[in-house]
C-alpha cells in the first residue's frame, strides 16, 4: 500500500499544510486544495495514489520538470515536493481558474485577456 493514512478535510501535512477539500483525481493521483499555513496562502497538493513503480516514477519526473521550468505566466508554480510514507506529494500554486478540460470545452484556452 502506498499511503497508510487516508487523507481527509482538515488533515495537517508536514506540520504546515492543511487540507481543505479534494478538487479532483486522475490516473496518477488526487489533487487537493490546501493552505500553506506559514505563507497564509492557498496551495494545490497533488498526491500519488498508485503503488506502481512506473506511475510513481512518472509523477516524480513530472515534479522534477515542473521545478526545472521555473516561473512562467501560463504554468502553475511548483513550490516543492515531499515524501510521505511511500509516496511523492507535490505542493504547487493554486490557480482558481478551472481545469484544463473546462477551458478546452469552453473554447477559452486561446482567448486573449
Amino acid at each position: 500500500m502506498v499511503h497508510t493514512q487516508k487523507w481527509q478535510n482538515g488533515m495537517l501535512l508536514f506540520d504546515d499544510v492543511r487540507l481543505i477539500k479534494m478538487l479532483g483525481h486522475g490516473g496518477m493521483g488526487q489533487v487537493w486544495l490546501g493552505k500553506q499555513l506559514s505563507w497564509d496562502q492557498p496551495v494545490a497538493i497533488k498526491q500519488s495514489l498508485s503503488s506502481n513503480p512506473l506511475k510513481l516514477s512518472a509523477l516524480e519526473k513530472e515534479a522534477d520538470m515542473w521545478l526545472e521550468a521555473g516561473l512562467h505566466p501560463y504554468i502553475t508554480t511548483c513550490y516543492y515536493t515531499r515524501r510521505m510514507d511511500d509516496q511523492t506529494v507535490i505542493i504547487l500554486e493554486y490557480a482558481n481558474q478551472g481545469s484544463l478540460s473546462q477551458w478546452i470545452k469552453n473554447e477559452k484556452l486561446y482567448e486573449s485577456n
